[in-house]
């Protein structure tokens, strides 16, 4: 067996393991959740911060859950429901989530809509988790007030092109190959109240290439943050 078949099935295995502890947890972290909530209207204000830090921390290990059993869920092949969307159409009916999750973190979002509607053949729900990860880790790496963008066009080939533009320290050159990778972490950190579980980018590459599509990250010119880029199908 080659090096690289035992480095999967070891891969393979650790999600397996992660995913089985990761279930047993869930539910009491829940019940851990909700008691903090009650706690921090009973509790007095001088003492509230660190009931925020329990709750931050709590938070954090709900999320890292959920993206552990995202991974093994498509890890598994996950069905897809696909269809045909106008995009334009689709992007202004979740923008709102959109701007909503982004000015939870102190982000700053804008959406460059294309003057041209634009068909593309996608499953929604997932697609809309690939671009909440995809922000989400660009204001992670954003410095205070500079804007994440997203903008789409379509491409010679049929395809349409959606690009998430951060202004942050950009990709160092090494790690065009493993930032897709699980729980790797290279870029310099810029906002704080983000605590990413290292999994982001990892269920973002395996929804797209579900949809038997392409994504990517390159650095903008003259050292302008970082772009990833995704395509999707287009009638």
């Amino acid at each position: 067996m080659s090096d690289i078949l035992k480095n999967e099935k070891k891969y393979l295995l650790d999600i397996d393991l992660l995913s089985f502890v990761s279930h047993e947890l869930k539910t009491p972290l829940s019940i851990l959740k909700l008691n903090v909530e009650m706690l921090k209207k009973q509790i007095p204000p001088e003492k509230k911060r660190f009931i925020d830090i329990m709750d931050t921390e709590v938070e954090w290990m709900i999320q890292f859950i959920s993206d552990t059993l995202d991974v093994q869920k498509i890890q598994n092949k996950i069905k897809l429901n696909l269809k045909w969307y106008k995009w334009n159409q689709w992007m202004q009916k979740i923008q709102n989530s959109l701007e909503n999750t982004v000015n939870l973190y102190k982000g700053n979002l804008k959406l460059h809509f294309s003057d041209k509607e634009t068909e593309v053949y996608m499953d929604p729900f997932y697609i809309k988790q690939v671009l909440l990860n995809l922000v989400l880790n660009a204001i992670e790496h954003s410095p205070k007030n500079t804007p994440v963008e997203i903008s789409w066009e379509q491409t010679k080939n049929k395809k349409l092109k959606i690009q998430v533009i951060d202004q942050g320290p950009g990709i160092t050159p090494d790690s065009d190959n493993k930032i897709f990778e699980p729980f790797y972490k290279e870029r310099e950190k810029t906002n704080h109240l983000i605590k990413g579980s290292g999994l982001g980018l990892t269920i973002a590459k395996k929804i797209i290439q579900a949809h038997g599509e392409s994504i990517s990250a390159f650095n903008r010119p003259k050292n302008k943050g970082a772009t990833f880029a995704f395509t999707l199908n287009t009638k």
